[in-house]
C-alpha cells in the first residue's frame, strides 16, 4: 500500500494538484448550484483514474506475493488433507488463493481487515452456539 502510495503521489500529485487548484477556483466563481466546470469534472475524472491504478497495481504486486506463497486460505487447511487431494484439486484451490489474495492486498488494508473479521465473527459465533448448547445441557 505503502509502496503504491509513493509511486502514484510522485506520479500523479502533480497534475491533481493542478485540477485541484483551478477547479477550487472555478467553484468560487459560480453561483451555488451552477453547472460543474469542466476542471471539476477533469478532477473528478483524474481521481477516479488514480484509484483504478491503485486497485490494479496493488491486485498485480498482490497476485505475485501470492504467487510467491503467502496466501490467506492456506492457513486455514491442514496440509496433511490437502497433500491427499487430488493434483487438479490441489492446483485449482492454489489458483484461487492466489487471486483472492491477489484481491484482497489490491483492496488495501481495509479489505484485508474486513476479511479477518469475517472470519473471527464465524468463530465466535459458533464458538457461542457450541458454549450455548454446553449451558443448556443440549449435546451437539
Amino acid at each position: 500500500e505503502r509502496v503504491l502510495e509513493v509511486v502514484l503521489t510522485s506520479w500523479r500529485a502533480k497534475r491533481g494538484e493542478q485540477l485541484k487548484a483551478r477547479a477550487q477556483e472555478a467553484r468560487t466563481k459560480r453561483q451555488t448550484g451552477g453547472p460543474r466546470h469542466a476542471d471539476e469534472i477533469a478532477l473528478s475524472c483524474h481521481h477516479n483514474q488514480t484509484r483504478r491504478i491503485a486497485f490494479l497495481g496493488g491486485t498485480t504486486l498482490g497476485v505475485i506475493v501470492a504467487a510467491l506463497g503467502i496466501r490467506v486460505l492456506e492457513l486455514f487447511v491442514d496440509p496433511a488433507v490437502f497433500n491427499s487431494l487430488p493434483l487438479a484439486h490441489q492446483r485449482l484451490f492454489r489458483v484461487t488463493d492466489v487471486l483472492l489474495t491477489g484481491a484482497v492486498l489490491g483492496g488495501g488494508s481495509d479489505a484485508l481487515h474486513q476479511l479477518v473479521r469475517v472470519f473471527t465473527n464465524f468463530f465466535q459465533s459458533a464458538a457461542g452456539r457450541v458454549k450455548g448448547g454446553q449451558a443448556r445441557g443440549v449435546s451437539t
